[in-house]
């Protein structure tokens, strides 16, 4: 939509509102795909680069609201919109540009051109979800009578404690009112065929990491010798053995570096796997070191995760997997790569994630990736790879694509 503008000025100023996780992303895929002469940037905590297309978290709206009211903007996208689902809630204020307590009334986020919200999970247990996007999305019909809305679409009724908007009603009529509407919705079978590639790289936002990352880069730099002597010892062949702990970690800061960047990075995973569990019912989940994984494992109910690691026997790892295919209320597994990518079946996901890399070799990581196929599966199966942005492992993982599609081109049959 924002490309397809007419260009009536030098430049336009679009506002994307998303998770944080997300913001890196958005900023490299605007960057990437903008016809538009613009700026692109994130706000980080209380910086606020100012660009032509700022992407803005949540959880930083109130600390920015000043300046987002500010600016006449052509565009305002919500990403993740499920998360406004509260109408009390500040950010969905904001967002939505409602009046908000302690400013002034006509203070608000303005969109001259488009407001556009973006969900996998409009709904999540319930049609009053909905009613902040359609009152946004749809002022002068649907969205103009709150009331009736309520009533015929969430069985509304007088309980103890006032109105009751819990339930759900006319289901297959507000489906139909949406989609003729304001609503594109695609499901997964739907564009199965046109789908790419579904192997995403997520970067993870480096706020407050600064001072770890460029450690970690000192120390690698610092012993890329080391690596290059190990080459010539082995060979070419001798890649595939080298690891990033081979590489600058062994000896002085590295390793603590290290330890400390995979150990920090365990909460963004999690929050990256909880988003994923709101629209999929299991996921399987990867890691190299032990003690990140026992960090993320523990982060969870008992009943709610299963894990795989070396030193486990084998009746202990079947039980583990048996548990996980076959228990609804066991949505995630987690293992090593060494222990729990090959020779396993976890058919019971379509969702892989990755979450600590250490080797550039493909192979390693297609085994992982492949833990959920079937041939007998008709939705594609989802690959994320989690890293850091400006860390060593993000540099890995662009060698492992160049590395896979070099791959692809001598045994892929749609390359012949």
């Amino acid at each position: 939509v924002i490309n397809l503008l007419p260009k009536k000025r030098d430049t336009y100023r679009v506002l994307a509102v998303v998770p944080s996780n997300a913001k890196p992303g958005w900023v490299r895929e605007a960057s990437r795909w903008l016809v538009h002469d613009m700026s692109v940037g994130y706000c980080e905590g209380p910086n606020n680069p100012e660009t032509d297309f700022l992407v803005i978290n949540f959880e930083l709206l109130e600390k920015h609201f000043d300046y987002l009211t500010s600016i006449e903007w052509d565009v305002v996208i919500s990403d993740e919109t499920h998360k406004l689902g509260n109408p009390k809630s500040k950010r969905t204020k904001i967002t939505f540009g409602k009046p908000v307590k302690g400013k002034k009334r006509d203070q608000k986020i303005k969109a001259k051109e488009h407001f556009i919200c973006l969900t996998g999970t409009p709904i999540f247990t319930r049609p009053i979800q909905l009613w902040p996007m359609i009152e946004k999305l749809d002022k002068s019909g649907l969205g103009s009578n709150w009331k009736s809305y309520i009533y015929k679409y969430c069985s509304a009724f007088k309980g103890a404690f006032g109105l009751d908007t819990s339930g759900s009603s006319n289901e297959e009529d507000l489906q139909f009112y949406l989609r003729k509407t304001f609503m594109i919705r695609r499901e997964k079978g739907d564009v199965l065929e046109e789908l790419p590639p579904l192997r995403q790289t997520i970067l993870l936002p480096k706020t407050g990491l600064s001072r770890l990352l460029a450690t970690e880069r000192s120390a690698f730099q610092q012993n890329l010798d080391k690596l290059r002597e190990m080459l010539n010892a082995g060979g070419e062949d001798k890649l595939g053995d080298v690891t990033l702990d081979d590489v600058g970690m062994v000896e002085g800061k590295g390793p603590v570096a290290r330890r400390e960047l995979a150990l920090r990075k365990v909460d963004m995973v999690i929050d990256v796997i909880n988003e994923i569990l709101e629209t999929e019912p299991k996921v399987i989940v990867f890691y190299h070191h032990r003690e990140p994984l026992e960090k993320f494992y523990d982060a969870f109910a008992p009943e709610t995760i299963a894990r795989v690691y070396g030193g486990m026997s084998t009746s202990q790892r079947e039980a583990e997997r048996v548990r996980f295919q076959t228990d609804p209320t066991c949505r995630i597994i987690v293992g090593n790569l060494q222990s729990m990518s090959e020779a396993i079946e976890l058919s019971a996901s379509d969702v892989v994630v990755i979450a600590e890399f250490a080797r550039a070799v493909p192979s390693e990581y297609d085994q992982a990736e492949e833990r959920p196929w079937l041939p007998t599966k008709l939705n594609p199966i989802a690959v994320y790879r989690l890293v850091i942005e400006d860390s060593i492992e993000a540099e890995l993982v662009e060698i492992l694509d160049v590395r896979q599609q070099n791959i692809d081109r001598m045994m892929g049959q749609k390359y012949l």
